[in-house]
């Protein structure tokens, strides 16, 4: 009757030790999934917040207990860094997949971004009857994205929609981006 007693009820000792229990066990998992795909930077621009945030676009793994399921592991994990650096304006990145044989075997990563792409010149094109010419240069003055800065996608496409809005909040409700090149 004592041990359901104690563990209904607990002890403060009982408590220490399950709690201490679970924050090793936590501590250990999350060592132990940092390991699933080990990653090595190369390139100038390797900050340790950059280098973090590709870390998080891994994707999560179970530990991989043949050399296959590493090989597969580090191919995912290519194209998931592969995306983050393309969002980060990041085009032409050099990954190579190696296998540790190892127990259990490990996919290791040598990461290279490449160089920073930037918009080298930004032109703003009216179809159909164009916008009053104050309207027009408000917009080309005020865009979002200039010349020079990093070509990030998201930055890109959230120009567009600036374009739209402004347009339709001038007198423009039908204004919409009809094309984008990207050259």
């Amino acid at each position: 009757m004592a041990g359901p007693n104690l563990c209904q009820h607990g002890s403060d000792g009982m408590r220490t030790r399950l709690t201490t229990f679970c924050a090793t066990a936590i501590i250990a998992a999350s060592a132990a999934a940092a390991d699933e795909v080990r990653l090595e930077f190369t390139g100038d621009e390797i900050t340790p917040d950059f280098a973090s945030s590709i870390r998080d676009a891994l994707p999560d793994e179970t530990q991989p207990q043949t050399i296959l399921e590493a090989r597969r592991q580090g191919r995912r994990a290519v194209q998931a860094i592969t995306a983050k650096l393309n969002s980060e304006g990041y085009y032409n990145p050099t990954i190579d997949l190696g296998i540790e044989n190892s127990e259990p075997p490990v996919a290791r990563l040598r990461v290279d971004p490449g160089p920073e792409f930037a918009l080298a010149s930004i032109e703003v094109d009216f179809n159909g009857t164009p916008p009053r010419d104050e309207d027009a240069a408000l917009i080309r003055r005020d865009l979002p994205v200039k010349a020079g800065r990093r070509a990030i996608p998201s930055a890109v496409i959230d120009a567009e929609r600036w374009i739209a809005t402004t347009l339709r909040n001038q007198g423009y409700p039908y204004a919409e981006v009809s094309e984008r090149q990207v050259f």
